[in-house]
């Protein structure tokens, strides 16, 4: 999560205790380089970092958040098959978006 637009990085590690309560083996985004069979991602996860991505004016730590999320979404393009998508909110403010996200279903290559 980006420090300063998101809330505290703590979220993240709230976020994994909460994927090891379900009966799916999933891996939340702050586990880098974990290759899992299936992502799904929602565009609130990633819409900071996209808009972010030029601007300078944010602080190192939020910049290095960025290129790590920017990353993920390089490896995801690069080796999945986007299979399903879900959600439209494109008439929602932005700070109500967070209770209907874009899903995105996405599949390894093999």
């Amino acid at each position: 999560m980006l420090s300063t637009t998101l809330g505290p990085a703590a979220i993240s590690q709230e976020r994994e205790e909460a994927a090891l309560q379900t009966p799916y083996q999933l891996v939340t985004l702050s586990k880098d380089g974990e290759r899992t069979k299936w992502i799904m991602i929602s565009d609130y996860e990633t819409g900071d970092a996209l808009r972010l991505a030029d601007d300078a004016s944010i602080s190192d730590a939020d910049k290095t958040e960025v290129r790590r999320i920017l990353g993920l979404l390089d490896m995801i393009r690069r080796d999945y098959t986007k299979r399903a998508a879900f959600g439209n909110h494109s008439d929602l403010p932005h700070d109500m978006r967070y209770t209907c996200p874009v899903i995105t279903i996405y599949e390894a290559r093999r």
